[in-house]
């Protein structure tokens, strides 16, 4: 469960121990709440502040893992995947990732939320960042949204290159700078996506 001071706590211990919080992504449903930090600490320190945080936020549920100090190389490629669907139905996302994998597609990031829609039921939002090792297949990738937008509920879906530009496709360079991306207030949705759900929860 989530409680005020949480990541004050973390941050604390870890300066104290003479470390340095240099990714994290924090996330909060209903009442629970999940942070995920990547702390670099100098090696004869880890294991005492390890110790430290299991004490301190006693009563959570905490999970470490010592790895090296290794460079993690960014996929070459990379693009993000819109879905909106105005009427939230099972298997939206196991459909949704399958062409991800069919198209040999990772998952950098995902961000999914059921939302109420002007109609009064629940929609479904969908944000993924995409990336792979060798050039994305724009058109086909399309293609494959495009098949899964004529299925019930009249589901959106978008494609947008972010990395890799010499990769792309002839015709695709104008859709690819659109930034529709799903932010608050961002007034680049679809006209049907706008219509179904309120301005203020967009």
């Amino acid at each position: 469960p989530d409680r005020i001071g949480v990541v004050h706590d973390i941050a604390r211990i870890v300066a104290k121990h003479d470390g340095s919080i240099s990714a994290s992504r924090m996330v909060k449903m209903d009442g629970d709440f999940a942070v995920a930090t990547k702390v670099s600490v100098p090696g004869e320190r880890a294991s005492h502040m390890d110790l430290e945080l299991r004490a301190t936020l006693r009563g959570l549920q905490v999970s470490s893992q010592i790895v090296r100090d290794e460079e993690i190389l960014d996929a070459p490629y990379q693009g993000e995947v819109l879905c909106v669907c105005p009427k939230d139905s099972p298997g939206l996302l196991l459909q949704l990732t399958s062409v991800l994998v069919e198209q040999g597609l990772s998952i950098l990031s995902l961000d999914t939320e059921v939302r109420p829609t002007t109609a009064g039921g629940k929609g479904f939002l969908m944000l993924a960042r995409v990336g792979a090792i060798t050039p994305i297949e724009e058109t086909k990738l399309r293609a494959r949204l495009a098949e899964l937008a004529g299925g019930p509920g009249k589901m959106i879906t978008r494609f947008r290159l972010l990395a890799g530009r010499d990769s792309m496709s002839p015709g695709s360079a104008a859709e690819s700078e659109t930034d529709w991306r799903l932010l608050p207030a961002s007034g680049q949705l679809p006209e049907l996506a706008k219509a179904a759900f309120p301005n203020n929860l967009l």
